[in-house]
């Protein structure tokens, strides 16, 4: 090998990583990665006044005009940005409702949910205030199909009675676990499945928050697309919990809602849930919320709910903002 073409060989080597990291596609980068090289090579060969004019000239090695050539360029470029395009994953959360998405997070992509939640409810003239500030979400896509997920809060409990208040605040439970997804959705009468299933660790909690056993809850998440804007919603599971003076107990739990994109990038919804404890009464109730999307992987969202009987939660807000880190890999 000789010194030009030692030249040749290492020049191409750092605008091949430079081209990878700007993720142009490869087509492209081999055309212009050897074009380069070859300018370079004319470059150092050539008088000055030809110095442009081998340059064009590269496009000879192809075999091809001149036009050919710099058309092939371009269309490839924009088959670069096609596939870029195509490959944008629009984020998807479990936020701001009860309900949560039967959509994974994409292979290798993190996704982040923070939020700040309130619950207040009144009985005999006693106000509680339950706060979650922050609740946080980290998700992980294992494959397209699997994700890995961990939850925890930081929560305040807020007692009121006759003029005096009483506080604990602390770390909440960490909660572990996995979503699977079952089925997509080919029509609007067969719903797009998934599986959530997790654990909730009392180990890292405060003592005020920190029950006696390990909790658990799973959810079967389904969604029918009824037009392109508009989609149905539902979830049916159950969770191992506790009553309310720390007793283990069975509870089955129900979500069911309706959502419709506005525009492009606003999504309304309105959803009713409740939960059915073996040791205690029913709670049921419902909210409303609304999402902004932009530059497809950020969330903005808020949430208002009520109770629909007197022994769910009076009234509760949810505010909060996601986004994921990651590009989804192309698929072949």
């Amino acid at each position: 090998m000789n010194k030009l073409s030692v030249f040749t060989y290492r020049s191409r080597l750092p605008f091949f990583c430079f081209l990878n990291m700007t993720k142009i596609h490869p087509y492209c980068a081999i055309l212009l990665s050897y074009s380069t090289a070859m300018a370079f090579k004319k470059y150092l060969v050539g008088s000055k006044t030809k110095r442009l004019t081998n340059f064009i000239n590269t496009a000879t090695f192809y075999q091809m005009d001149k036009y050919t050539f710099f058309s092939k360029i371009f269309f490839y470029c924009l088959l670069s940005l096609a596939t870029t395009a195509q490959a944008q994953y629009t984020i998807a959360t479990d936020r701001p409702g009860a309900t949560f998405s039967s959509q994974v997070v994409p292979q290798d992509i993190w996704q982040v949910e923070v939020g700040y939640a309130l619950e207040q409810d009144e009985v005999a003239g006693t106000t509680t205030r339950f706060e979650r500030l922050p609740n946080t979400v980290l998700r992980y896509g294992l494959t397209d199909t699997w994700e890995l997920r961990a939850e925890w809060d930081y929560l305040r409990n807020t007692i009121e009675t006759n003029n005096t208040e009483a506080t604990d605040q602390g770390a909440g439970l960490l909660t572990l676990g996995t979503k699977f997804q079952l089925l997509q959705n080919k029509s609007w009468w067969q719903p797009r499945v998934a599986f959530i299933g997790a654990v909730q660790l009392p180990t890292f909690a405060d003592e005020a928050f920190q029950p006696d056993f390990t909790g658990s809850y799973f959810r079967f998440l389904l969604m029918n697309q009824i037009t392109k804007r508009t989609d149905i919603f539902y979830n049916l599971g159950a969770d191992f919990g506790a009553t309310a003076a720390g007793a283990p107990q069975l509870t089955s739990a129900y979500t069911l809602g309706i959502g419709t994109l506005i525009g492009e990038q606003w999504y309304v919804y309105g959803e009713i849930f409740g939960f059915f404890p073996e040791e205690e009464v029913d709670r049921h109730s419902f909210d409303v919320g609304i999402a902004y999307i932009f530059k497809s992987r950020y969330q903005l969202d808020f949430a208002i709910g009520y109770s629909l009987n007197e022994y769910a939660t009076d009234s509760f807000i949810n505010a909060g903002f996601s986004t994921y880190f990651g590009q989804p890999k192309q698929k072949n």
